[in-house]
């Protein structure tokens, strides 16, 4: 049997290769006999002539198993730096952050041929260090190459397609890893996979069994051990494991007709995608570790691949079926499934791969109503795929159907026609011609001089007189005609767009590839602006106690300004389109306490007005339409788990609720760019909302007006809708409207991306309800959230700015309760005062209005 193979310039390297990361931590308890026992059959099942590779960290077992006899030149090994982890008070791994500076690139390659005992064949930075340029990590790591410290210079795991081509232009790049498996396949789609086999990089493969979860030995999440981190995978837990099982099954009956393990098969499957393609699957266990090396002997034919790709891609019964039934000698117990895809498993994979598309397909029998025209293009098409018939046949043939009765038709002439037929000669002639008429001479000297006249009345006088004066008159004139000293006042009605703003930003274009302009900004250039009711047309600040979340600050407007950044709340509304917000936090990463928050809420409810958030009447238009007060939070500041980065915390509130608040957290009703920076916020809700929420790690500069970052979100609203959350014009993560779809088990129908108008708000606060603990010792006063812009963009075409839409109005309802808007001391609607209308669930019964 011919083994496949990676080639690595004049090196073969057999595939699959080998993870050992597992062997010392993630997936349970480790033992450090069968670790070793494992890799020395890693080792023993290549070939003499070849080396075996094996990718994980410079262990002690590894070094050990290394040292005998002549192991280590039988191995190709790859180990990795950057990660920075300890123990906390547990005696738990925890996570660090991440180092790839020049510095410690030099520590950390004398660490590894320290532990390893021999220097590594190829050397990968874990992650990308977001604070230093991928350009100087490369370099480090290109000059300890040159030092002889290692021989293949390898990129982070989970690049982009640009860091890769950026990185090739310092140093050649052998390896990049990343995770990739019939499960998920977002390498094909971001452009990596693609520059890999441009530039000849060979990708390592890393989890390309899912995690486990396509060896289909995981029959439920009760089969993993106490301490795997799978546990705190979305993939795995109840429900979702119970959809993504189906496409294991699909795949065990193709194997079944290859003669094969389910894990086999999506092995030698992803060895089909291309000849730079190495698999990497980790293992503990001797008898896996045999099966997963066994895959290179599994034969697939270009249909067997494609067919496990339409599984992959969600039309599980229907290629399943046609696979096994066209195998030879098949005995066709397999019932045949209807044709087509199923949606309740294509929407529902993984948490770590892209939304496959739906596939449609129209049948045979569907006519276009264009068909004629269609055919009469056709008919006269000089081509000869009608048989060879000539052009003029046909345009006689065409002649002969036209209808006599038509009034073109020549025998249909009337004697005045000729006045209506234009003749190409006589009109050149005509438009050669020039006849003076005295008539057209006084008209046009008349026409010319009127214009003049009211040029200079209404432009040319004041400018005029602005010269001669030296500027206008500011004072006004008293019943005699004598000037009074004065000021004119200030009549000038506000843009919605800050005339500061650079045209430059003016436009923007969408993550989905939209053109977007500009519809509302506020630069908060001009000093001194104030923000109590009536002062400002765009914000409003408040003067109150914010009792929700039990603050222990009173909000004061006198505490609000300008002086290059500010701290605000505001009233202004929008529908649909991508806000961003420029600004610097108070504080330092390193203290937790301070709360600070830029977001938007549905213009029904007023921020910190209780009663405005209970709202029983109908705000209309009608009774049948849903109304409410979502939540988006463009950014909830707080620090990460190391504490000492700034972490942003970003999400959609939302009610009515899903049961536990278990909404659908994983792919394909979310999206996250990056795993190692944005992770799921533990909290979820509660009775008041539901919370879909990751937290995105930034930086620890944008703090105390020393440096600045920009926040936004871009979102399409509606039961289709999606939000998509960024940092600096980077995607982090997206939420579709599909993650929170109907829930039976509370009752509750899909709920929407919010099509309510929008209100921005602003918010610095000290609170123990925010999630973090108060550091007194270490956060200091005064504090000041420096905002330097907002900026709200729209789609072209879909301008929807205004607090009153008439699909979904609020000032009536606003004016007709001005209790709830304006007294925060009320918290339910029943304090209000106001009656409480009937609907369908009272004794009295409802009544449409």
């Amino acid at each position: 049997m011919m083994h496949k193979t990676v080639q690595l310039g004049d090196l073969t390297l057999p595939s699959p290769g080998y993870g050992a990361m597992g062997l010392s931590q993630f997936y349970g308890k480790q033992d450090e006999d069968v670790s070793e026992e494992t890799l020395r059959k890693a080792i023993e099942l290549v070939r003499p002539d070849r080396r075996s590779s094996a990718c994980g960290p410079p262990t002690d077992q590894l070094r050990s198993v290394l040292a005998e006899g002549d192991n280590r030149s039988k191995v190709f090994v790859i180990t990795k730096w950057g990660n920075l982890s300890g123990v906390n008070e547990k005696g738990e791994n925890v996570h660090r952050g991440v180092d790839g500076s020049e510095e410690y690139a030099a520590k950390a390659i004398d660490l590894s041929i320290e532990r390893l005992g021999s220097p590594p064949d190829a050397w990968i930075c874990h992650r990308m260090d977001m604070k230093i340029p991928i350009e100087e990590t490369v370099q480090a790591m290109e000059d300890a190459r040159k030092a002889g410290k290692f021989s293949v210079l390898n990129l982070p795991v989970q690049c982009s397609a640009n860091t890769l081509r950026s990185a090739s232009k310092v140093a050649k790049i052998h390896f990049v890893e990343m995770e990739y498996s019939p499960w998920t396949l977002d390498i094909e789609e971001n452009g990596v996979l693609a520059a890999a086999k441009e530039l000849g990089v060979i990708v390592l493969a890393y989890a390309p069994l899912g995690r486990g979860f396509l060896t289909g030995r995981i029959k439920s999440p009760a089969d993993l051990v106490e301490g795997d981190v799978r546990h705190s995978l979305p993939r795995f837990q109840p429900g979702n494991f119970e959809r993504n099982i189906k496409m294991v099954q699909e795949l065990e009956l193709i194997a079944q007709a290859k003669d094969c393990t389910a894990g086999q098969l999506a092995l030698a499957w992803l060895m089909a995608q291309g000849d730079n393609i190495l698999p990497i699957p980790g293992t503990k266990s001797v008898k896996y570790l045999t099966e997963n090396w066994a895959s290179n002997n599994v034969e697939l034919a270009d249909a067997d691949v494609q067919a496990i790709r339409k599984v992959v891609e969600g039309d599980l019964d229907t290629y399943a079926y046609l696979f096994y039934e066209q195998r030879p000698g098949s005995t066709g117990r397999y019932p045949k499934p209807s044709f087509s895809s199923n949606p309740s498993y294509s929407s529902n994979r993984s948490a770590n791969s892209t939304t496959r598309a739906s596939q449609l397909s129209l049948s045979e029998g569907l006519t276009s109503p264009y068909d004629s025209v269609t055919k009469s293009f056709a008919f006269l098409d000089d081509d000869d795929d009608d048989g060879g018939t000539p052009l003029k046949d046909r345009l006689a043939e065409a002649r002969r159907q036209i209808d006599p009765s038509l009034l073109w038709v020549v025998g249909n002439v009337d004697a005045d026609d000729f006045m209506h037929e234009i003749d190409p000669e006589v009109e050149k002639y005509l438009d050669k011609q020039f006849n003076f008429d005295r008539n057209r001479v006084i008209d046009t000297t008349m026409l010319v001089g009127l214009v003049l006249l009211i040029v200079g009345l209404f432009a040319g006088w004041p400018i005029s007189n602005y010269v001669i004066r030296g500027g206008f008159p500011m004072g006004r004139l008293d019943m005699s005609g004598n000037e009074v000293p004065g000021l004119v006042p200030n009549t000038t009605i506000p843009s919605l767009i800050d005339a500061d703003t650079p045209t430059s930003v003016y436009s923007r274009k969408g993550f989905d590839g939209s053109d977007f302009e500009l519809v509302f900004s506020d630069e908060f250039n001009r000093p001194g602006r104030t923000f109590w009711p009536g002062d400002d047309p765009f914000w409003e600040a408040v003067d109150l106690w914010y009792s929700g979340t039990s603050d222990l600050e009173w909000y004061d407007p006198d505490a609000i300004t300008t002086r290059g950044g500010n701290l605000e709340l505001e009233l202004s509304h929008f529908t649909g389109g991508y806000i961003e917000v420029n600004l610097s936090l108070p504080g330092t990463a390193d203290a937790q306490g301070f709360w600070s928050a830029a977001w938007t809420m549905g213009n029904l409810a007023r921020a910190g007005y209780g009663s405005s958030n209970d709202g029983d009447e109908h705000p209309g238009p009608n009774v049948r339409t849903g109304r409410g007060a979502p939540e988006i939070d463009i950014i909830e500041a707080t620090i990460d788990p190391s504490g000492r980065m700034g972490a942003a915390s970003q999400s959609m509130q939302v009610a009515p609720m899903d049961a536990g608040y278990k909404w659908l957290n994983e792919t394909p009703y979310i999206r996250v760019w990056d795993t190692d920076l944005s992770t799921q916020n533990q909290w979820h809700g509660s009775i008041y909302q539901e919370s879909m929420s990751l937290q995105t790690t930034t930086d620890n500069s944008s703090y105390d007006g020393n440096g600045y970052t920009h926040f936004g979100f871009e979102y399409d609203p509606g039961e289709d809708g999606s939000i998509t959350w960024a940092i600096n014009g980077t995607e982090s993560w997206q939420l579709n409207a599909s993650a929170m779809g109907p829930n039976e088990e509370t009752e509750t129908s899909q709920r929407l991306v919010a099509v309510e108008p929008l209100s921005i708000v602003f918010n610095l606060a000290i609170s123990t309800k925010s999630g973090q603990t108060i550091e007194w010792g270490k956060i200091a006063f005064p504090a000041t959230l420096r905002i330097d812009y907002v900026r709200v963009y729209q789609k072209k075409g879909q301008i929807n700015i205004g607090c009153d839409p008439a699909d979904f109005p609020t000032s009536k309802y606003i004016n007709d309760h001005p209790l709830l808007y304006d007294n925060p001391q009320l918290v339910t609607f029943k304090q209000s005062g106001y009656p409480v209308p009937r609907n369908s669930l009272s004794a009295a019964g409802y009544a449409d209005p």
